[in-house]
């Protein structure tokens, strides 16, 4: 394991450890509106959670800072794209702070109503925009040559995001009834294991749900899209093609973006000879492979066209150098 591996292994862990610790938080937040039946028992369940959240945040506060430390470009480009949604999760996270400290300074049932609600929505919020923000990252956002996410709010909500959200949602509720039943007593504790049992199986399918369909986005979609890049800094296009890359002759380059892998000229030539149409630039692809030709290597051009079975290709080439 190299570095950025323990490092990326590392926020992972942190993660992990925020959702862990914080998930239960969100989901007695949640379930504070529809669980208690009088204010001794919503005390008793802000008490369970009192002590301990603001402890949990401290996961997420070092999950960024090992993000910003091991991988500037990542946090630069997330942090920067996901401005307004990271701006949302600190409204609610805000709103739900203020909520436990605000709720105890008046004895009005409708002021402690207020900051209940402000509770429940706050935890409610805050995990359905981290299910839907973290989701897109798996989903793929638009990024451009620079790095910079070229998107906007909207765009972070697609059907897999959205449902990645409301999959969080249930998963933190379940979670927060798992915990209340380890923290509570008599009645109260007897309709939060009620509770659970009703939460147990929308969970489980909302979650093996999303799981399948992550594993159909990130494993079996991601590398046939076809989708165009439209470059934002210069008039150009990028069109992406599955190849096997284990075949390709290419070579190490030192380009703006940092160290990528190029196809030699021979390959180049091969290529163009075999999709001239690709993109609808037959004319411009044509100019290419006469301005390459001159700059193979004969014997390598025939050894790839028969590695690759790209005999036609090679055909087209000759007769455009004859």
């Amino acid at each position: 394991m190299d570095l950025q591996e323990f490092w990326f292994v590392l926020i992972a862990v942190l993660w992990g450890g925020y959702f862990l610790l914080e998930g239960f938080d969100f989901g007695v937040g949640m379930l504070l509106p529809f669980l208690p039946r009088d204010e001794r028992e919503r005390g008793q369940m802000f008490q369970t959670i009192g002590p301990v959240w603001d402890g949990n945040e401290v996961w997420l506060v070092v999950a960024g800072g090992a993000t910003f430390a091991a991988f500037p470009a990542w946090y630069a480009t997330m942090f920067s794209g996901f401005y307004l949604a990271l701006l949302l999760i600190l409204v609610f996270l805000i709103v739900r702070v203020v909520s436990f400290e605000w709720r105890e300074k008046g004895d009005d049932a409708h002021w402690r109503a207020v900051w209940l609600w402000a509770n429940a929505i706050g935890s409610t919020g805050i995990a359905l925009i981290w299910g839907i923000g973290l989701s897109s990252l798996l989903h793929g956002v638009p990024i451009d040559s620079d790095g910079d996410y070229s998107g906007n709010l909207v765009d972070l909500f697609t059907g897999y995001t959205v449902f990645a959200g409301i999959a969080f949602v249930l998963l933190f509720a379940f979670h927060g009834t798992t915990y209340l039943t380890l923290r509570t007593t008599g009645e109260l504790c007897e309709r939060v294991q009620k509770a659970g049992r009703r939460l147990a199986i929308p969970t489980v399918v909302a979650g093996a749900a999303f799981l399948v369909w992550t594993v159909a986005v990130a494993v079996i979609a991601a590398p046939r899209r076809r989708e165009t890049m439209r470059m934002t800094d210069r008039p150009a296009t990028v069109r992406f093609l599955v190849r096997d890359i284990g075949t390709l002759q290419v070579e190490m380059m030192q380009t703006d973006l940092g160290g990528c892998l190029v196809t030699t000229p021979e390959q180049t030539v091969l290529d163009l000879a075999h999709l001239p149409n690709l993109g609808d630039m037959e004319v411009e692809a044509l100019a290419a492979i006469h301005a390459l030709v001159p700059r193979c290597d004969q014997q390598m051009l025939a050894q790839i066209a028969a590695t690759q079975r790209l005999g036609r290709a090679l055909e087209r080439v000759r007769k455009m150098a004859a």
